[in-house]
């Protein structure tokens, strides 16, 4: 995510800003974005409301601060999206003994998240991090489907019935996908440090 549009604590001084639901106003008429907030209420998900007003420190880091699912344009037309959990999206700065229940609330709240636009047709990609023992959600990617693209999702049980159809065994496909890609970067790399073609 960008540190540049991450909101701060730090409100305007005037105190008329209004209250930021869901998004940063900047954000609040681009068309992806508006479809999105549309997709997570129309889900039911919590929508963060980051306050237009000053807020102590102690006040956004607790209830009162954000909670729930904040979305940023990301690159190209992937939009991000987080989880605030007492006015934080992610675990820096937090207790130790806190972070396992937290990173599970938010594992859960994020995979809610994901069902939510993958039930609307959207394309989703999980971010999450490789630097700890167990699983750590960091946000979602998503996408709003092509125009031209039919809205199809296939539900777990029917994506198990074309794996067993097609004969494909556990692990087969990453397998399948990692010959691949080596088999294209020999392709592309021998050449250059031996001057052959491949």
């Amino acid at each position: 995510m960008r540190s540049t549009t991450f909101p701060v604590a730090e409100g305007p001084s005037s105190g008329a800003e209004p209250d930021a639901v869901g998004t940063l106003p900047e954000y609040a008429q681009e068309p992806a974005v508006v479809a999105a907030l549309g997709v997570l209420r129309a889900g039911g998900v919590t929508l963060a409301t980051v306050p237009g007003r000053k807020m102590l420190y102690r006040e956004w880091h607790s209830a009162q601060g954000p909670q729930g699912a904040f979305v940023w344009p990301g690159a190209g037309r992937a939009l991000e999206v987080v989880w605030f959990i007492n006015g934080a999206q992610d675990e820096r700065g937090m207790r130790t003994r806190n972070t396992r229940s937290v990173r599970a609330a938010r594992n859960q709240a994020l995979d809610g998240v994901a069902s939510v636009f993958q039930a609307a047709g959207w394309h989703v990609w999980r971010v999450e991090s490789r630097r700890t023992a167990t699983r750590r959600a960091l946000r979602m990617d998503v996408t709003p489907p092509a125009e031209d693209e039919p809205q199809s999702v296939l539900s777990e049980k029917e994506a198990e019935a074309r794996v067993a159809e097609f004969g494909i065994g556990e692990g087969d496909l990453d397998e399948a996908v990692y010959d691949a890609a080596n088999e294209i970067a020999a392709r592309v790399y021998l050449p250059l440090t031996t001057g052959r073609p491949a």
